[in-house]
């Protein structure tokens, strides 16, 4: 049944009939009806009215209860009227809490002066309506003697019953504070230590902003920190320096790589010094920069040093280039004047077979000359190496040729002495690949000092061994000795093993320095032993590269090849005309048509009307230089049959590719024994 059917039927008068006054009771009537209709709208009204009210008030119950943080309602009459369940363990403890005044509870609470506080912000709040937002209040509770801290803040609401109250709401931020606290002194703690540091310290926001400068900052720059601070450190920055600074600050910024530059900042007198500058990004757990910590360190003193150890080293470079430069001057120089005193000893002993006072005198002078270039040619090694211009040309090559031709190089030395030498190989031969020229000159060194230091009618050893695919080579004397402390130092360069003033052999304390580099070179390694002073030393060489040759084995380089006789027509051409007459001397002594030139342009003539066979050309010419005269005869119809050699005092390596590119045959160093000469002429006279 619905309410409608509940509801009384509606008075109706109806009037008598034909009675007058039927017109008045319909009207009454009507308005009647009409009074029920509104009648039953208000109702429905009112219905919906309380049930939107319910709705609410369960909308608001819902919320009080499950908000996540803490909710209490204080009435007008400042009693409390309700408390959500979040907020009941702030009252713990409280009996009766519920219609409690809210003014006793808060001192039951808090200290005196904490409870007033809040008090009178609830009383202003109900009477005024303004809502209240608290900073974060931190107090020790009257009954637990625990300091607590929270955010709240407090509105005016309107209660079910029609009357104002007041609404809190409250978090417990304990663990943000005890967090923000702890990061405050962690912050405070890194701030005395930056401030305590003597090094200039700065730190940045994750966007680059610097934020901080530490005190030893204004000290340096005579600037404050807010004169400094954001941008304003670009005022101290040297202006050559700035732009760079910038640029890869800002770069490093962006990609959050590591800082470093060097750069000059002023300070405060106004004078510019060198700093290296680092800054690194801090990062939280999930890598994201939360700022960036730097140091600036001054290393002016470190970088004049520097530019002075560069300004020292170009120096020295410059030093180094003269050195080279006067080095082969030298070696030029003194080249030219031996290649006709060892041309002259040739003649004095080919022409004086039976007179022993010349022979004897031939002899001696031989030896000082062999002597004197070996003594250039080691010093201009010591020079190449230096330099890393030695280059090994290795071959295969049979160990006794090269032993061989050692000997025979020390062999004026040894006759002079008197000494006897014993030199020992296996039966089988032994071959290696090795450079011939270098490793004559390894152990001619050798050989050399055991000469020098062993006494007359002494006696020396050369023995050799193979195995493992390595050979050992040693060379042995009874001569005066190594002490330890001269074997730990005997391959030093300039290192003499005699350096008494009363010393009686010669030396610039090269030549094991040379046999050493020469050694390890061909990759092997060479020693020094002694039993001590006055017992003799003994110096092993070890080279790897051992062979077996098989019986196809390509031809092996035993140390030259056979000279020819036939008489040939020889130019040679020298501006030094002691060098060029004693040099023709000798070929005419051996059969030889020669004629001589003093000048490049004379040379050329030379060429065109001689037509020789060989022309033996020096570089350094007047008018026109040697490789212009090498260009020019090559030019001519039969210039291109000539042997042509350079014959020069210029030994190095470009020296002799110059030659070369130049058009010569070959490139030979004064002063050069007559039967090596001879022996390179028939090598190239049979090319030809």
């Amino acid at each position: 049944m619905t309410s409608e059917s509940k509801r009384p039927p509606p008075v109706v008068f109806e009037p008598p009939p034909g009675d007058g006054y039927a017109h008045q009771l319909r009207e009454m009537n009507d308005a009647l009806l009409l009074s029920a209709v509104r009648q039953h709208e208000l109702a429905e009204e009112s219905a919906r009215a309380s049930r939107q009210l319910n709705e609410s008030n369960n909308r608001f119950e819902a919320i009080f209860e499950t908000a996540p943080f803490g909710l209490y309602v204080v009435d007008q009459e400042f009693r409390l009227r309700q408390v959500s369940l979040r907020a009941l363990p702030v009252f713990a403890g409280i009996a009766g809490l519920i219609g409690r005044d809210f003014a006793e509870v808060l001192f039951l609470l808090w200290p005196p002066e904490n409870a007033r506080d809040i008090a009178s912000r609830f009383r202003h709040t109900l009477s005024t309506g303004e809502p209240y937002v608290s900073p974060v209040f931190s107090a020790v509770r009257q009954d637990s003697k625990v300091q607590e801290h929270y955010d709240w803040q407090i509105h005016r609401l309107a209660l079910p019953d029609g009357q104002f109250g007041v609404v809190c709401y409250f978090m417990d931020v304990g663990a943000r504070v005890m967090a923000e606290e702890s990061s405050r002194r962690s912050a405070e703690r890194l701030r005395f230590v930056l401030d305590s540091m003597p090094q200039k310290i700065m730190t940045a926001m994750a966007d680059g902003v610097i934020d901080y400068f530490n005190p030893q900052w204004t000290e340096y720059t005579g600037l404050s920190f807010e004169e400094t601070e954001g941008r304003g450190w670009k005022q101290f920055v040297h202006p050559e320096d700035l732009a760079g600074t910038e640029l890869l600050w800002n770069q490093c910024v962006q990609s959050g790589d590591a800082y470093a530059q060097e750069h000059r900042f002023r300070q405060a007198d106004g004078q510019y010094c060198w700093h290296l500058s680092r800054m690194r990004a801090f990062r939280d757990t999930d890598g994201k920069i939360l700022m960036w910590i730097g140091s600036n360190t001054d290393i002016h003193e470190q970088r004049q040093s520097a530019d002075e150890l560069r300004r020292y080293a170009d120096e020295l470079s410059e030093a180094d280039r003269h050195k080279n430069q006067f080095l082969a001057m030298v070696a030029h120089e003194l080249r030219n004047p031996l290649a006709p005193i060892r041309n002259a000893v040739q003649v004095l002993q080919m022409t004086s077979s039976g007179d022993e006072s010349v022979q004897l005198a031939a002899a001696i002078l031989d030896r000082q000359v062999t002597q004197m270039v070996r003594l250039v040619e080691d010093l201009l090694d010591i020079n190449r190496f230096s330099l890393g211009k030695v280059a090994l040309r290795s071959k295969l090559i049979e160990l006794a040729s090269v032993v061989h031709h050692a000997v025979e190089a020390v062999e004026p030395v040894r006759r002079a002495n008197d000494q006897v030498l014993v030199v020992n190989l296996p039966q089988a031969p032994i071959f290696l690949y090795a450079d011939p020229i270098r490793l004559t000159q390894v152990f001619e060194n050798l050989l050399t000092n055991a000469c020098k230091f062993t006494p007359q009618r002494g006696r020396i050893a050369l023995t050799a061994a193979a195995s493992d695919g390595a050979v050992t080579i040693s060379i042995q004397d009874n001569g005066i000795g190594l002490s330890a402390e001269q074997i730990d130092r005997v391959f030093t360069l300039f290192e003499q093993v005699d350096a008494s003033s009363s010393r009686t052999t010669g030396g610039l304390g090269i030549g094991l320095s040379l046999v050493k580099n020469l050694v390890t070179l061909h990759g092997g390694t060479v020693n020094a032993q002694s039993a001590g002073l006055g017992h003799g030393s003994k110096f092993n060489v070890l080279l790897p590269n051992v062979v077996e040759v098989p019986p196809q084995a390509p031809p092996i380089d035993r140390g030259g090849l056979e000279s020819t006789t036939t008489a040939r027509r020889i130019l040679v051409v020298d501006d030094n005309r002691d060098s060029a007459q004693s040099l023709a001397v000798l070929f005419d002594w051996f059969g030889n048509e020669t004629r001589l030139a003093f000048d490049g342009i004379e040379a050329v003539e030379a060429a065109a009307n001689f037509r020789p066979d060989i022309i033996l050309l020096d570089i350094g010419l007047p008018k026109i230089s040697g490789y212009e005269v090498c260009r020019r005869i090559r030019s001519t119809k039969r210039g291109e049959d000539i042997v042509i050699i350079a014959l020069t005092g210029m030994g190095e390596a470009s020296d002799r590719q110059r030659a070369l590119d130049a058009g010569f045959d070959d490139h030979i160093v004064k002063p050069v024994a007559y039967a090596d000469l001879d022996l390179i002429l028939a090598q190239l006279m049979n090319q030809k």
